[in-house]
């Protein structure tokens, strides 16, 4: 793995779609790098944003936006035509999302309580209002269109209702309008393999819903009454499962087909020999080396002024005993609407769709990697302290984790590693706490959002003709007749 020296960005580092280019904004200045060999593209003045609170490439990597939620100001410049210019002010509604649109000539900007949307068009310079959306219509975790991008949904609050709107992508015009049956929807998504929404509502409730472009619903289900329901919902990337994370420790999932539920994963706090779930799971826990394992020059560690414990190397070792028993955590009743609260708070799918990695909130330090062919338990990753975030490489099934601290996590199906990362530990950044992959594969950001910085990590190399090279088992997956 090759680290890169720390990049200032207050406000975050993004991946262009295309994969090429690389932006990081530290006002009064928006630098765009070639991700390749980064190097300096173009360089842009922000000098109206002491703050850049979002930075965001559109869909065609043609233009970059870089918005100030407290001054409500939205820079956009594109990256064809250095000398045009675009600025976006929120008015007395606030702003506190932007997002593009499909066509990369619209963009949606979000009002403070969810007052207000704004749907502002480049090339027309008109603005279109929807009131009372709901607040994470500008998530990026969320889906708002569809598979041809020629429809985008938003759900917005009407006279105590929930009402989903769709919209047609090429002019705005609404080409459908229904009532929800949620109480207070917390989330949709578009189904990526055919025109259908599914919408589920807030943790106080358990029921989700899916809606076909008509205004049908497809299906309802609700798994019990009366206790904390639905916690998150994602689709595979074929569209054909869908996964329905909850309050009690369980994912659902559920065929698209037949709008069946085909199994439920559960996260049990003990994991035996003879259990035909977990049996030929491998469980990784994260330990800390010794200096003479770390091979570490302790005088060295003195001269930095960090301590021996800042330096040491961590290592993740294999536990073959069984039973193992996990500390999941017992949650107040009165405070589990909290982050930490009980129920699966993480489910990410791997781009192939075969594996599932999640984790509980109330067992944060553990990550649970699932075969969705076999419905089996792979692999168990506990660490010394809580996982903040897991990302999927686009390219192959691997993943990469950050606990807060100064190693990046990587599990595939052959093994597992652990890295330190170099800046972090000689002290010129702090803790990483946000991973994004670039969309090409092979390489990766990581991020420390409190101190803005961002230092870049190529994982695999390539070869000049675009090959990549297999000089580590970590860059291979397995055959699909393997035991796990």
């Amino acid at each position: 793995m090759n680290f890169s020296t720390p990049l200032s960005s207050s406000g975050g580092c993004t991946w262009s779609p295309c994969g090429h280019l690389l932006a990081t904004c530290s006002p009064p200045r928006l630098t765009i790098w070639d991700s390749s060999k980064l190097e300096v593209v173009a360089v842009f003045p922000v000098q109206d944003l002491p703050i850049v609170d979002k930075l965001l490439f559109s869909p065609d990597s043609q233009f970059i936006l870089c918005a100030g939620y407290k001054t409500g100001f939205v820079l956009i410049f594109s990256l064809d035509q250095v000398d045009w210019r675009g600025r976006l002010q929120a008015g007395g509604g606030g702003l506190v999302g932007v997002c593009w649109c499909a066509d990369s000539r619209h963009l949606i900007t979000l009002g403070e309580w969810g007052v207000m949307a704004n749907v502002w068009s480049l090339s027309s310079k008109s603005v279109q209002y929807i009131t009372g959306p709901k607040m994470w219509t500008t998530s990026p975790t969320i889906t708002l269109y569809n598979k041809d991008k020629t429809y985008c949904l938003v759900v917005e609050r009407r006279d105590c209702r929930d009402c989903l709107n769709i919209f047609s992508c090429s002019d705005w015009r609404q080409v459908r309008h229904c009532l929800l049956d949620t109480e207070d929807c917390a989330g949709a998504a578009w189904a990526p393999h055919r025109n259908s929404v599914v919408v589920w509502d807030s943790s106080l409730y358990y029921r989700i819903q899916v809606v076909s472009l008509d205004g049908r619903t497809e299906f309802t289900y609700s798994a019990y009454d009366h206790q904390l329901g639905v916690k998150s919902v994602t689709w595979s990337p074929s569209g054909h499962l869908l996964a329905v994370s909850s309050h009690d420790n369980q994912v659902r999932l559920f065929c698209t087909q037949f709008w069946t539920l085909v199994n439920q994963l559960d996260h049990m706090a003990s994991l035996h020999e003879g259990d035909p779930l977990t049996c030929r799971a491998v469980i990784y826990q994260e330990q800390q080396m010794t200096a003479e394992e770390d091979q570490i020059d302790a005088r060295v560690a003195l001269e930095l002024g960090r301590g021996l414990d800042v330096l040491y190397q961590t290592k993740y070792t294999t536990v073959d005993e069984r039973p193992v028993y996990l500390d999941f955590q017992k949650v107040d009743p009165k405070k589990s609407h909290n982050k930490n609260g009980p129920g699966v708070g993480i489910s990410e799918w791997s781009k192939c769709g075969r594996f599932l990695a999640t984790r509980c909130d109330n067992l944060s330090n553990v990550v649970w990697l699932w075969d969705i062919e076999t419905c089996l338990l792979v692999s168990v990753l506990v660490h010394r302290e809580s996982v903040k975030k897991v990302a999927w490489d686009p390219e192959q099934p691997r993943l990469g984790l950050l606990t807060g601290g100064g190693a990046l996590y990587l599990w595939t199906p052959v093994g597992t590693v652990v890295a330190r990362v170099p800046p972090v530990h000689r002290g010129e950044m702090g803790g990483m706490n946000d991973i994004v992959w670039n969309p090409l594969g092979g390489s990766l950001s990581l991020s420390c959002l409190s101190g803005g910085q961002t230092v870049l990590c190529q994982v695999s190399d390539k070869t000049e003709d675009g090959n990549k090279t297999t000089d580590s088992d970590l860059d291979l997956e397995p055959s699909r007749d393997s035991d796990i």
